[in-house]
């Protein structure tokens, strides 16, 4: 997602840390893991702080969210992993919320038979 929100190419970021595009895919998608080393490296690409990749996190054992709410949270975070979900995560919040309200209302409206289109 940090990739994403500042339009960097998988190439260009592993270009820049030492690695293959297919390597920063690997870690993207949790294939291969991460070292220290190399978190810090792309942090510092990232221009964010190292913690970034750890919010949310809980400090204990979290415990398991409904199927319907995993669901909502895997497709938030499938969205917000590509490049489109993340521009409209940004000109979204630059919208006055009543232009915001519409969009959501044109959407829902495009998504009506989805069940997961529901937050609760």
């Amino acid at each position: 997602m940090a990739r994403t929100l500042r339009n960097l190419g998988q190439q260009a970021v592993g270009a820049a840390v030492g690695v293959t595009f297919q390597q920063i895919q690997k870690y993207e998608k949790g294939t291969n893991r991460i070292s220290a080393s190399k978190l810090h490296e792309l942090a510092a690409q990232m221009k964010v702080a190292i913690s970034w990749f750890f919010e949310g996190l809980p400090g204990q054992a979290p415990q398991a969210p409904d199927p319907q709410t995993a669901a909502r949270q895997a497709a938030v975070h499938d969205l917000m992993a590509t490049r489109e979900g993340a521009e409209l995560a940004v000109k979204l919040a630059r919208l006055p919320s009543r232009q915001r309200a519409q969009v959501l209302a044109l959407i829902r409206a495009f998504a009506q038979d989805d069940p997961r289109s529901e937050i609760a």
